[in-house]
C-alpha cells in the first residue's frame, strides 16, 4: 500500500514538472529540427525606424582607388596586374577590359547589428536566399578569422535563427535560438527586399548565466533560386 502511494505521488510530480516547462514556451513559438524555437512574425505595413546605414558602403576586399581616382585592385588577378602600370594606374586603352576581370561595384550595407558573442564583430552584409514560394534562408559572417556565422529561415510566417562557430582546431558548435521578436516590413517585402527589426535570444551552453543575443536592423534585396 505504502509503495503505491509512492508511485501515485511520484507520477503527480512528474506531471506537474512536465506542465511547468510546457507553460514557459510561449504560445507564438513552436519547435523546430535544430532543438529550437521558431517565433511568429510580426508584420507591418510601414516598418518605422532609422535605416540609413543601407546608404553607406565599401567596395569589395582588395579594391580601392589609386592617385588617378580610378577603381583598381590590390590584389588582381594576373591579366588585370598586367594593365597596371608602375604608377597602378590603368593604360587607357585598357579600361573596358579591365572592368571585366575585377568587382568594381559598390556594395551597400545590409546590417546593422550586434552580438553579445565576444567573437562576433564587424558584420555589415547579410545576404538573403529565397528557395521558390516555401522558404527564405539568410546568413551573415563575420569578417574576421573568427569563422562566426549567424542563420535564419523564414516559413510559412515563422522565423527561426542559429548562430554557427567553428574553432581553430574545426570544432564545430551550434546555439540554437529560444526567444526573440521580428518585425517585417511588408512593403518593402513585397518589392523583393527584406527589412526588418530582429532581437533573437540564443541557448548559451558554454555559459548559461550569460545572455546570448542578436539583435539589430536588416534591409537586404532578397535572391530568387529556382
Amino acid at each position: 500500500m505504502q509503495m503505491k502511494s509512492i508511485l501515485l505521488l511520484l507520477c503527480s510530480i512528474g506531471f506537474i514538472i512536465s506542465c511547468s516547462v510546457s507553460s514557459t514556451i510561449p504560445k507564438d513559438q513552436k519547435t523546430t529540427e535544430i532543438q529550437g524555437y521558431s517565433i511568429l512574425i510580426s508584420q507591418f505595413d510601414d516598418l518605422k525606424g532609422d535605416f540609413s546605414f543601407s546608404n553607406k558602403w565599401e567596395y569589395a576586399e582588395g579594391i580601392e582607388l589609386n592617385d588617378y581616382q580610378q577603381i583598381i585592385c590590390s590584389k588582381c588577378p594576373s591579366r588585370a596586374g598586367k594593365m597596371l602600370d608602375r604608377r597602378r594606374k590603368i593604360a587607357s586603352d585598357s579600361m573596358n577590359i579591365f572592368y571585366t576581370l575585377i568587382d568594381s561595384t559598390r556594395h551597400y550595407y545590409s546590417l546593422d547589428s550586434r552580438c553579445s558573442l565576444t567573437d562576433m564583430r564587424d558584420v555589415k552584409y547579410i545576404s538573403v536566399k529565397k528557395y521558390g514560394d516555401f522558404s527564405l534562408e539568410g546568413m551573415a559572417k563575420s569578417n574576421d578569422s573568427s569563422n562566426c556565422s549567424l542563420f535564419f529561415r523564414i516559413k510559412d510566417d515563422y522565423i527561426i535563427s542559429w548562430i554557427y562557430m567553428k574553432s581553430k582546431n574545426n570544432e564545430s558548435e551550434i546555439y540554437p535560438m529560444k526567444d526573440g521578436k521580428f518585425f517585417l516590413d511588408q512593403g518593402a517585402f513585397d518589392k523583393g527586399i527584406l527589412k526588418a527589426n530582429f532581437s533573437f535570444v540564443y541557448y548559451n551552453k558554454k555559459n548559461p548565466l550569460k545572455a546570448l543575443f542578436w539583435s539589430g536592423k536588416m534591409n537586404a534585396h532578397i535572391k530568387a533560386i529556382n
